[in-house]
């Protein structure tokens, strides 16, 4: 799997391959956090961003006869063209990554390079869409197999959903299997947790302020309320950075549960 980058901060052009150990060293400034950033946004974000399109003709079939088979191996052969639209997407959202002004970033580009021989579909898989009524669907693909099953679990009349709702469902479910393995949710670990767990704990003061002003407030006003809590605070971070802090803020809470 290869990564290009291009005009992306100080870098002008930048090439990496990515092994099970990748690791990217330089002097400051030379846009290390700049790779690390823009490669974390974009497995955060692919499943969001990837557009495989469900055929009508399936979503009938499965309303029809209770149950449909869609073969994943067509959409594994055209990844390279999939994986492309899903960075020229992502490279114009690079902005947003990154918390900053789209001006700095309006010629970057992110590009992956992904051969259908290293794709690794998920062997198993098996997961229930429900309402909040009762369970709709059952979509599952076993071991060795290279399509995926849609099973409807209750009467269609009983199903108040428009058919573009039921094909999101469908092509989450293709894009799951078909490249969730091969592109992995990814996780940041700052190498300097004390920095983090303070910068968490100043961002909670915000918390703690707009409650104080609730309370303290006969007659809100809402807009008012919200400018004067977040009066000298600047809560815009990259992505990379806010879901950091999440994960420290949530620390305490994970500490408390037991596992093997």
């Amino acid at each position: 799997m290869k990564i290009k980058i291009e005009n992306l901060g100080i870098i002008k052009k930048a090439e990496l391959e990515l092994g099970k150990l990748t690791i990217i060293c330089g002097e400051n400034n030379t846009g290390k956090t700049y790779v690390t950033y823009a490669l974390y946004g974009f497995l955060e974000k692919w499943h969001e961003l990837m557009e495989i399109e469900t055929p009508e003709k399936d979503i009938v079939t499965l309303m029809e006869k209770g149950t449909v088979d869609i073969d994943i191996s067509p959409y594994i052969k055209k990844a390279s063209d999939i994986l492309k639209d899903c960075c020229n997407k992502y490279s114009k959202n690079l902005a947003s990554v990154f918390a900053s002004s789209e001006k700095y970033f309006e010629s970057s580009q992110f590009s992956m390079d992904l051969d259908s021989s290293e794709i690794k579909t998920e062997e198993n898989y098996d997961t229930n869409i429900s309402s909040s009524k009762t369970t709709i669907f059952k979509i599952s693909k076993g071991a060795g197999k290279s399509h995926i099953q849609i099973t409807l679990l209750t009467e269609k009349e009983n199903i108040d959903l428009p058919n573009f709702i039921i094909g999101e469902t469908i092509s989450s479910s293709i894009k799951t299997v078909a490249f969730s393995h091969t592109l992995p949710r990814p996780f940041i670990a700052s190498a300097e947790r004390t920095g983090a767990a303070i910068f968490q704990k100043e961002l909670d003061i915000l918390k703690n302020r707009m409650l104080e002003n609730i309370h303290g407030s006969k007659a809100i006003k809402p807009l008012e309320l919200v400018l004067d809590t977040i009066k000298g605070y600047d809560y815009d971070y990259a992505l990379p950075v806010k879901d950091n802090v999440d994960f420290v803020r949530n620390l305490s809470e994970i500490s408390k549960k037991e596992s093997f």
